[in-house]
């Protein structure tokens, strides 16, 4: 699927508002401009809405035949709050065709939700209001935008080129072909016995996340080892582990701590285990698109391919 010009955008807020209607405005026309398409947007993305409302706002945009893409503009919290409305009308939206749904963090749910429930286009990637800040306050890198363009424009996938195998299984030659499934730690902590609980048998696991102090990290991907979250998964890539603000004793203790874990973890896991820094709340925060079979290759310098 590829978006076609004057093709409907609708950007949505499905948990914490962003900023103001003249920042919306703004990010309308850039993308507007940039992606050749109509974009819309409403009042939820940038005043305070109940749960509620923004669940009747996002299926209203599901069950829209001229709107081929919803665009979260943000994570923060909330998304899961949406599925117990979303998910009494399932029967609703399996008769529409899928969309594009794009975003991450706290999105997570609703990528998941509607990947797996309905087929939709579920794209890890950029929430809309990273085009104006990212979560660092550094500029969004070009090649994040430029990646997700590719992929909606053109259908073509920007490869996962800067990956560290951080046990032997993955450093060891071999090819896996398997989709990604996953997003954000802490939501995915949440999702077992949860409507959205991603089906991780022979896929490879996205687990990525951003200021959490080391020991919760830790914590959680323990209890998804405990509970079996990783059972008859493929591989397990982290991603964009980090901690803010920078160059203080405390982000020296989280790297610190986090890579102490991860080695740990790894060398103690079958599955092949990696790390990129290429999918964060960073300046760099390439698209993985959950819809597209992807070819994890193995080895030295390990790939991912879609």
């Amino acid at each position: 699927m590829k978006l076609k010009p004057q093709d409907k955008i609708a950007l949505v807020s499905t948990s914490t508002h962003y900023g103001s209607e003249q920042e919306m405005q703004d990010l309308q026309a850039f993308l507007q401009a940039a992606l050749r398409c109509n974009v819309i947007y409403s009042e939820e993305t940038y005043k305070k809405t109940p749960a509620k409302e923004r669940a009747a706002n996002f299926l209203s945009l599901a069950m829209d035949p001229s709107v081929t893409a919803i665009w979260a503009t943000r994570g923060g919290e909330g998304s899961a709050d949406l599925l117990p409305f979303l998910h009494l009308q399932l029967d609703l939206l399996r008769a529409l065709p899928p969309k594009f749904l794009i975003g991450f963090s706290d999105v997570t749910p609703l990528l998941v939700f509607f990947l797996q429930q309905l087929n939709w286009y579920s794209i890890h990637g950029i929430g809309a209001r990273q085009l104006l800040k990212t979560n660092s306050g550094i500029p969004l890198a070009d090649e994040s935008f430029d990646a997700l363009r590719d992929l909606l424009l053109g259908g073509r996938a920007t490869p996962l080129a800067q990956i560290i195998p951080l046990n032997e299984a993955a450093k060891k030659d071999h090819l896996i072909k398997a989709s990604v499934i996953g997003g954000n730690l802490s939501l995915l902590n949440i999702s077992i016995k949860d409507c959205w609980q991603p089906t991780t048998k022979n896929k490879i696991i996205l687990l990525e996340e951003v200021n959490e102090p080391a020991y919760r990290i830790v914590r959680t991907v323990k209890y998804l080892q405990r509970v079996g979250f990783f059972h008859e998964a493929l591989a397990i890539l982290f991603a964009g582990l980090y901690f803010e603000p920078e160059e203080t004793p405390a982000h020296k203790n989280f790297n610190l701590g986090i890579r102490e874990f991860l080695q740990e973890f790894s060398v103690h896991c079958e599955l092949p285990v990696l790390y990129t820094a290429q999918v964060s709340h960073n300046s760099v925060n390439l698209p993985v698109p959950f819809y597209l079979q992807a070819e994890l290759q193995l080895g030295a310098a390990p790939k991912i391919f879609f």
